[in-house]
């Protein structure tokens, strides 16, 4: 189920702009108006009778190539900057040709304004095709998880040595989870168990929300429909319960507020771990929503008695301290520590022997709900005593070093 609430549309990150510029036709261009304009000068000191009409044509045409290179190929966000770098350059040339061009009044102002435009243009040339030059290193932009904007998909799996990470990714809704979205989770559950590689899964949000819960849309239909069917809260239910009974250890990583069916989700983790400024918020008694068994009998066993009908009964709002003083949250940490704190749990867990992990968590979750199987507990404690996990564990501890699992 789901709390709605006013979710604003975040805006998608800004690509910035990339300005394509044909260095070659820029560079040509610029050798062509130096010559013209080196020319210019030497013609003019050689023709000095003529040089009021040599200096014109030449002032005009460098003005158009200019004017058609800048056409050609229009300048990068980057060269205002080294514009006025060939500005200041232009100007020093300026002062030191200066008394020249006061003996010489008649050839000297075109014929300056045509090198120093071509100056310039050279340094913007010169900088750009060193640019082309330079090798483009492919960059990997890493950020928290709990900024990551991506299109809205179902969940998305990741996988980084023997951590697996699980993202709800609807972030524009809070990560609302919808009904496709349920087998698509039981599917994750199935292929992180049966892989030996991955010790440690890690279930977490996009944006700024963990989730929103199960969508509200799909609980009204069925509550409209003629036929019985499967209610949402059954279908939520067989997933919460896949979570909680997973062989591997999993952490929640609440980036944000956590919202309706999706706080028993978080429940169903072995740890969670959420920032300063969580909160949640069980609306089911609002709703006229009678909760599924399984998830009251979690909230009771892992909360208490009074918490947990606190919480459904009241069906208020509590912040993340005291989402920590009752027991909900392990662990709580500034946004700017979550993934350190994350991490170091989780590397720990992914260093400790897998099946004696599995097995005790097992005996844990049945003991809690009152169905412990003494039996095959006392089972898996003989075959851990003769185990190799319990050999390699001995041995790393007499030579004071990590186990090797």
């Amino acid at each position: 189920m789901s709390a709605e609430g006013p979710s604003p549309t975040e805006p998608a990150p800004r690509r910035p702009k990339v300005i394509k510029t044909n260095q070659q036709q820029v560079f040509l261009y610029v050798v062509l108006t130096l010559l013209l304009s080196f020319a210019t000068v030497w013609a003019g000191r050689t023709l000095l009778h003529n040089s009021e009409t040599l200096t014109f044509a030449v002032g005009a045409a460098n003005s158009d190539e200019a004017l058609f290179a800048a056409k050609l190929a229009p300048m990068p966000a980057t060269l205002p900057a080294l514009s006025l770098t060939a500005s200041a350059q232009a100007g020093t040339l300026q002062r030191e040709v200066q008394p020249w061009t006061q003996t010489k009044p008649s050839r000297s102002p075109a014929c300056l304004t045509s090198l120093i435009s071509a100056l310039a243009l050279f340094a913007v040339a010169t900088a750009g095709r060193n640019d082309a030059k330079r090798p483009r290193s492919k960059t990997i932009v890493e950020t928290r998880m709990s900024d990551t904007a991506d299109a809205a998909s179902g969940p998305v799996l990741e996988i980084d040595g023997a951590r697996a990470t699980i993202r709800l990714n609807r972030p524009k809704h809070l990560n609302r989870l919808q009904a496709e979205d349920l087998g698509e989770l039981v599917r994750l559950f199935d292929r992180i168990e049966t892989d030996p590689a991955i010790r440690v899964l890690v279930l977490t949000g996009t944006g700024r929300a963990f989730s929103a819960g199960y969508d509200l849309n799909s609980v009204a239909e069925r509550a409209v429909s003629a036929h019985e069917q499967q209610s949402a809260g059954s279908a939520f239910e067989v997933v919460v319960n896949r979570l909680e009974d997973l062989g591997v250890p999993t952490i929640c990583r609440l980036n944000g507020g956590v919202y309706g069916g999706s706080t028993d989700l978080a429940l169903a983790c072995d740890f969670r771990i959420g920032i300063d400024t969580a909160e949640m918020f069980m609306p089911a008694a609002r709703l006229g929503l009678h909760y599924y068994p399984s998830g009251i009998k979690r909230y009771v066993t892992r909360l208490g008695l009074d918490n947990a009908k606190k919480l459904f009964l009241t069906a208020q709002k509590i912040s993340a301290p005291e989402m920590l003083r009752i027991g909900y949250l392990t662990a709580m940490v500034p946004v700017e520590l979550l993934d350190e704190e994350v991490e170091k749990l989780a590397a720990v867990l992914a260093g400790n022997a897998p099946q004696a992990m599995r097995g005790m968590k097992r005996a844990i979750n049945e003991f809690t709900r009152g169905e412990l199987d003494e039996a095959a507990a006392d089972q898996r404690h003989r075959n851990s005593m003769r185990g190799t996990e319990i050999k390699e564990g001995i041995k790393a501890f007499g030579e004071k070093r990590a186990p090797q699992f």
